[in-house]
């Protein structure tokens, strides 16, 4: 094998080697992603779920399922499908696209038991690819001022 040849397998390897690290890094940043937060709405004195696409790619939403757990994280319970939401109309698939949001508000039951601080909330939003999205150990910070 002379200096040529030796030269052109490691410009093939090396292009190789790039390839594969495109690939990747194309594949990563195409993957469907959520943010999911909880949110105290103060004048209507309830929490409402937040979920927006933070990708390119739209997703839809197939299914959200709440749990509750104690603070020393042991579970407690699955919360009912049907005692999730305030509207009872919700359709799912709910499609988001680029930036896009959705919003959710949660009944007064799950409200009354997150306000007694004895639990944290998992929420989990499945993807039409069953992709789970966690965001585990929400409890927002509720400020209350006197005046």
């Amino acid at each position: 094998m002379n200096n040529s040849e030796l030269i052109t397998r490691i410009i093939a390897l090396a292009g190789l080697g790039l390839s594969i690290y495109q690939e990747i890094r194309n594949s990563l940043k195409e993957k469907r992603k959520l943010k999911i937060t909880l949110i105290w709405v103060k004048y209507q004195e309830t929490f409402k779920i937040h979920i927006v696409n933070i990708r390119k790619r739209p997703i839809f939403i197939r299914d959200i399922g709440l749990s509750l757990y104690t603070k020393d994280k042991h579970f407690f319970q699955i919360i009912p499908r049907n005692s999730l939401f305030i509207d009872p109309d919700i359709e799912f698939p709910i499609e988001l696209g680029d930036g896009q949001s959705a919003e959710f508000v949660l009944t007064d039951a799950i409200r009354d038991d997150l306000l007694t601080e004895k639990y944290i909330l998992n929420i989990q939003v499945i993807d039409s690819d069953m992709n789970v999205h966690n965001e585990n150990g929400t409890k927002p910070k509720i400020k209350k001022r006197g005046f």
